[in-house]
Parts: C-alpha cells; structure tokens; sequence
C-alpha cells in the first residue's frame, strides 16, 4: 500500500513540475516513464530509529532514503542496448545523433 501511495505522489509531482497536463492519449508514456524513474533509484542512506513501546520493548525500524540516479547515467543505460548508435552533445547541449 505504501507503494503505491509513494508512486502516485510522484504522478502528482510530476504534474505539477513537468507535464502540466495528462492527455489520455499519452497517459500510458507518462506513467512508463515515472514507473522506469521508480525503479532505477538507488539508496542514498540508510538510518536505524530505536523506539520503546509502552510495554518497555526496544524496536529498531530501518528506514532507507532514497535518491534518484541522474538523467545522464539513466540515458546511458536505457541507450546500453542500442549497438551502433553513438550520442553526441549539440551546441546547445541537448543530446543528438550523428
């Protein structure tokens, strides 16, 4: 359940700062593309809490914060694939083939 709460936040995250508006002709790009973000994050850190319940037991809960891998090495492994194709850096640094 907390998934995929977690998962629609990021929808709605993705709303608001990058798409602005869901069509449905697309709507199942969009989702790809923020499920793909979601699953090629790696753990940043992870912290151990220590709490005392009311009956006196000590329970220790691991929390992992994770952060996003950068765009360019997201790129660099989805293109991993494409044999021959090479990349190039324009002059206004986009990304092209030559």
């Amino acid at each position: 359940m907390n998934t995929a709460e977690a998962v629609i936040s990021q929808v709605q995250r993705a709303l608001v700062g990058i798409y602005q508006n869901l069509c449905r002709k697309h709507l199942q790009r969009y989702l790809d593309e923020i499920v793909w973000r979601w699953n090629h994050r790696e753990p940043f850190r992870e912290m151990v809490k220590q709490r005392t319940t009311k009956s006196g037991v000590d329970r220790e809960r691991t929390i992992t914060i994770w952060k996003s891998i950068p765009v360019v090495d997201q790129l660099r492994v989805l293109l991993q694939g494409a044999v021959g194709k090479q990349i190039r850096r324009s002059k206004d640094f986009g990304l092209c083939w030559p």
